[in-house]
Parts: C-alpha cells; sequence; structure tokens
C-alpha cells in the first residue's frame, strides 16, 4: 500500500525511487503486484539497472501467484530470450495461462504461436478461437489474422474454431 501511494502520490508526494524500495520489501514478502512491479522496474532499465534475468525472476514468481500480467510477461521474455533461454513451449504455456484470465495481448500471441506452428504443430483451429477472443477486445491485429488464418481454413475448421471460441470464453468468463 505504502509503494503505491509513492507510486502515484496518493496523500504524499510521488516518488518512484521511495516506492520501489517498499515495492522490493513487499515483493520479497510474496506480494505478486510488487513482483510484478520490480520485474517491469528490471525489465525497463529505468528506476534499477536493466536486468532481463532479474525481471525473468520476479515475473516468474508472480506469474506462479497467478498474475496475468506477469504470465504475459514472463512468456514475452522466455519467446524473445531476454533473460532466459529462448523455450517456446514454456512461452506458450504462460501466454495461455494468460490468455486464459482474459489478456487480449496474450490471446493474440497464442493464437500468433499456433498458427504458426512455433511450439507445437500448427492448429488453426485454436489459432482462430484465441483470435476469434483477442478481436472481441478490439486488440489490434486480431481481425486481420483472423481474415488470413480463415483463408487457410475449411469450413469444418472454421466451425470447430468458433466453438472452441465460445468455450473457452465461457471459461475466461467463469474465473471472473
Amino acid at each position: 500500500m505504502v509503494a503505491y501511494m509513492l507510486d502515484e502520490g496518493l496523500g504524499c508526494a510521488q516518488n518512484e525511487v521511495e516506492g520501489l524500495h517498499w515495492h522490493r520489501l513487499a515483493a520479497e514478502n510474496g506480494s505478486a503486484y510488487s513482483q510484478r512491479k520490480m520485474a517491469a522496474a528490471y525489465e525497463a532499465g529505468e528506476l534499477l539497472r536493466q536486468d532481463y534475468e532479474e525481471a525473468a525472476k520476479w515475473y516468474r514468481l508472480a506469474a506462479e501467484q497467478g498474475s496475468p500480467d506477469a504470465q504475459f510477461s514472463l512468456g514475452w521474455l522466455l519467446y524473445s530470450g531476454n533473460g532466459v533461454p529462448q523455450n517456446l513451449e514454456e512461452a506458450a504455456e504462460y501466454f495461455e495461462r494468460s490468455a486464459l484470465q482474459g489478456n487480449a495481448a496474450a490471446q493474440y500471441n497464442i493464437a500468433a504461436m499456433y498458427g504458426h506452428g512455433e511450439h507445437a504443430p500448427v492448429d488453426r483451429v485454436k489459432s482462430y478461437a484465441w483470435l476469434r477472443l483477442a478481436a472481441e477486445q478490439e486488440y489490434e491485429g486480431a481481425e486481420g489474422g483472423i481474415e488470413e488464418i480463415c483463408s487457410r481454413m475449411s469450413a469444418e475448421e472454421m466451425a470447430k474454431g468458433k466453438e472452441l471460441a465460445k468455450e473457452l470464453a465461457a471459461t475466461i468468463g467463469a474465473q471472473r
């Protein structure tokens, strides 16, 4: 709470450096929110020396507590190989975990991975379903992705993709 107040200047002068000190204490005591803030600070290199390895460590701690933003960010580091060895299978796992919590960027990324077969064989049905969910949130590029993937799908695959999108939407809705 103190860290957030210092970050935002609520009831005190804004002081992100002092806020980061409090975030570190909270992160070390298990706060997923503060773990994500520490990770983002290390990744950006603005308030701390840029260190992707440290960013990955803090993102992983928050991701394992269920933070969809941390799951997405860790997925991105694993996908790109920043701070950790590139691991497309694990990146897909974290993107999908975040996507199942409604993160549109993660939905788009996991759709792209299924569409290109980056971590598993190409699966146009799953790609279409995840793109559909990202498009429903007006995620940039999702509609174009749908047009592109549909050009390579049979009518049967499209029907399966629409059904899977409904199932995924229901799962996501039930978690909220």
